[in-house]
């Protein structure tokens, strides 16, 4: 067969041979008998099978030759890239070599000379390990004093295994070869040697001008202190001085050049008479022969002239020792002076002790009466705040007592302005119903004030949109501003503050209710500011104003802003408003001139998160007609007049009632009745124990069932509400506002 591969020549041979056997085999078949013309056929055939056989060899031995001849070309040009490269190689500065899968490639002659006893090891396609081997054994390879050929070895290794790797060799002649190891893809890795021979120098020289500028610098610095430096070496030899040191110990100027030896100094300080020897003697040299390198040694040597020389020993480590001197002539002097000074101050301090001692026994007498007289006011500060707190009790303890019979005259007038009344009637009537409001408003902020005076005053702090307390204003004071000829604008805000809504509802109400009394003529305005974190709430008026030395005066009891004769209060709001806002630590601002109105404001800390106003209960229901007829209702008062007035109101608006005094008769009347009611009224204070939560308790458990309730009571205290809440029942403060009442009926009822 021909195998294309083959050279030409041998491929025109192997042709030749197959050209002769087929010839052969045509001979011998007309040997064999074939007639002429059969001879001649196979002939004429045989020679077109051999012309087609040979066109196609010479297509392909042509094919052949342009084949070789390219992949000539292809070599060459190989061998010639592959020169260039060698040619760019070695014209660099630093020795390059390139390993692939671990064994050696191509490398300059810089790399391959980097160390000449091993040179002619380093060849094409030996191994990584086998070069590191190789290197670690030159002896022209400087390595650590602990450091054997294998410990290099490990740590070459150990290089060239990291993706990036930078080490320094240091070679003979001082030179100083930076290795850098690069890995690349194809598992090959790039290495690179760079002389940095003379930027070592440098540095080095460079260094050496830092130190010799640090060392004139300090040499500078110790010829210029007032100090005395001395260094001696192992053999007691002056190795360095500066001038302080032969001038505090008077040396002529050839003992204190270096080479000097301490002998020679001390003998010339004796025969001289400039110092007393006796301390270096007998603890200077002992402590040079001592051991022990880190002891100092402190010595206070005396000159014969009387100076004093402070002298500080240190040893160094190579045997040597360093000495300071530091003239304390006069600290010691002024140390002397002192000591003087203290005997005469002392003579003066007994002196003056026996003064004093008269002075204290006047003071102590002072100070006995000054105690009498601290008991007598700490006694009398106790007996004002008793008669306070006694004031509070009875004030929080009667507010039962005070509302009840205002809750019923209020009931009883709500049902004679129901009745036909003439126009003279009417107007009483409404005066009456002012009179109450009168003494209610009154009564709410001596009430407000006794329970602010109260110790551990109650406060429900929670985040609410400050849009809770103005609206409901705005409802309360529009008519009566209006009435007034005053315009009343309130700034609508969705600011969340953090306070007790109800206190914070009473104050600004003050504020407010103060602002359109004393103003006759233009506007009020209720608004808000921001401020950082925090949000003034501002009341401002067109009224009278107030004078700057009746700013604080007006925040006291019973103080009224002017006597122009108009209903002006008890003067109780604003000591009310002053007191709240102490105690939940909101500051409170006026500003204010007379003739020019009044600013007053409150400020509160706002909150980051906000909170959607909810909808009240007490809203007005949807009104039906007779939505309360047929509706079964139990009311509970141990007061006769209430119960009546109660019961006659809940009766106009139709519903059906059931009234009882305690919670025994409730639970009689119901049971005698035998249908449970639809909802349960009950006054809370009942008569001894007795009270509404026990009545609204104990009448669920007897019929079994969760009936809407209401609570009426004066008490406002935290804990009553969470009993209640506990309980799913409603509170109505008093006095009785019919149309709470009613909103209150409605929703249970629904």
């Amino acid at each position: 067969m021909i195998n294309p591969d083959d050279p030409p020549d041998i491929q025109v041979e192997k042709l030749q041979k197959v050209v002769k056997a087929l010839m052969w085999r045509v001979e011998q078949n007309n040997e064999k008998g074939g007639t002429p013309y059969t001879m001649f056929q196979t002939a004429i055939s045989l020679e077109s099978e051999v012309q087609a056989r040979t066109v196609a060899l010479q297509e392909t031995l042509e094919q052949l030759e342009q084949t070789h001849g390219d992949l000539a070309t292809a070599l060459q040009e190989a061998e010639r890239s592959r020169q260039i490269l060698l040619d760019a190689l070695e014209v660099m500065n630093e020795g390059f070599a390139l390993f692939a899968d671990d064994r050696l490639v191509i490398c300059n002659d810089r790399f391959k000379n980097l160390l000449p006893d091993v040179s002619d090891q380093i060849m094409d396609e030996m191994t990584f390990r086998d070069y590191a081997r190789i290197v670690s054994k030159s002896v022209f390879l400087h390595r650590a004093e602990d450091q054997s050929s294998e410990d290099w070895l490990r740590f070459r290794l150990a290089q060239h295994g990291r993706q990036q790797a930078t080490f320094i060799l240091r070679l003979p002649d001082d030179q100083w070869i930076q290795v850098s190891d690069r890995k690349m893809p194809k598992n090959r890795v790039a290495i690179l040697h760079t002389d940095i021979t003379k930027m070592v120098h440098e540095q080095r020289s460079q260094g050496k001008k830092v130190l010799d500028e640090q060392a004139r610098l300090a040499r500078a610095t110790i010829d210029h202190m007032s100090q005395g430096v001395c260094t001696f070496d192992a053999k007691h030899l002056l190795v360095a001085s500066n001038s302080g040191f032969g001038d505090l110990l008077s040396l002529p100027f050839h003992m204190s050049q270096n080479g000097t030896p301490l002998k020679t100094i001390l003998d010339y300080l004796e025969k001289n008479k400039i110092m007393n020897n006796h301390l270096l003697r007998q603890e200077f040299l002992p402590w040079m022969g001592d051991k022990i390198t880190d002891r100092k040694l402190q010595l206070e040597l005396h000159r014969f002239d009387g100076s004093i020389i402070d002298a500080s020993f240190r040893k160094l480590p190579d045997g040597g020792f360093v000495v300071s001197f530091t003239d304390v002539t006069t600290e010691r002097r002024a140390t002397e002076a002192l000591s003087e000074a203290k005997d005469t101050l002392e003579q003066n301090v007994r002196e003056r002790t026996s003064e004093l001692m008269e002075a204290n026994k006047e003071l102590l007498r002072k100070t006995h009466v000054q105690k009498q007289t601290e008991q007598e006011l700490r006694e009398a500060k106790e007996d004002a705040e008793a008669a306070n707190l006694s004031k509070t009790r009875f004030l929080a303890a009667a507010s039962h007592d005070l509302l009840q019979p205002l809750n019923a005259a209020k009931l009883f007038l709500a049902s004679l302005t129901q009745t036909a009344l003439d126009d003279a009637q009417i107007d009483i009537a409404d005066r009456l119903c002012q009179s109450f409001n009168s003494v209610e408003s009154i009564l709410d902020a001596l009430l407000d004030l006794s329970r602010l005076d109260a110790k551990g005053a109650e406060f429900t702090i929670t985040r609410f949109p400050i849009s809770a307390v103005l609206e409901p204003l705005q409802a309360e004071y529009e008519q009566i501003a209006a009435e007034k000829g005053l315009e009343l604008h309130v700034v609508p805000s969705a600011i969340t503050v953090v306070s007790d809504q109800r206190y914070l509802h009473r104050i600004i109400q003050n504020l407010l209710s103060n602002a359109v009394k004393y103003t006759t003529t233009g506007k009020v305005l209720l608004g808000c500011r921001r401020r950082g974190n925090h949000v003034e709430i501002q009341v401002i008026d067109t009224g009278i104003g107030i004078a700057q030395k009746d700013h604080n005066r007006v925040f006291e009891e019973f103080q009224r802003l002017a006597n122009d004769g108009a209903d002006q209060g008890m003067g109780l709001g604003l000591s009310f408003v002053e007191r709240a806002c102490r105690q939940l630590n909101h500051e409170l601002l006026l500003d204010s001139k007379p003739g020019q109105g009044s600013l007053f404001s409150v400020k509160v800390e706002c909150s980051q998160q906000a909170v959607a106003q909810a909808t009240s209960y007490k809203g007005e229901p949807e009104v039906v007609d007779g939505m309360e007829a047929n509706v079964l209702a139990v009311l509970v008062e141990n007061d006769l007049n209430v119960l009546h007035a109660m019961t006659g109101t809940l009766e106009r608006w139709g519903i059906s009632v059931i009234p009882a005094k305690s919670t025994q008769e409730l639970l009689f009347l119901v049971d005698e009745l035998g249908v449970p009611p639809d909802i349960i009224i009950a006054d809370y204070h009942l008569d001894g124990k007795d009270t509404g939560l026990t009545a609204i308790r104990s009448l669920r458990q007897s019929v079994g069932q969760n009936i809407p309730s209401i609570l009426v009571t004066a008490d406002r205290s935290k804990k009553l509400k969470q009993n209640a809440r506990k309980m799913g029942t409603e509170i109505l403060t008093k006095p009785v506002e019919l149309q709470a009442l009613r909103s209150l009926v409605r929703w249970g009822i629904q």
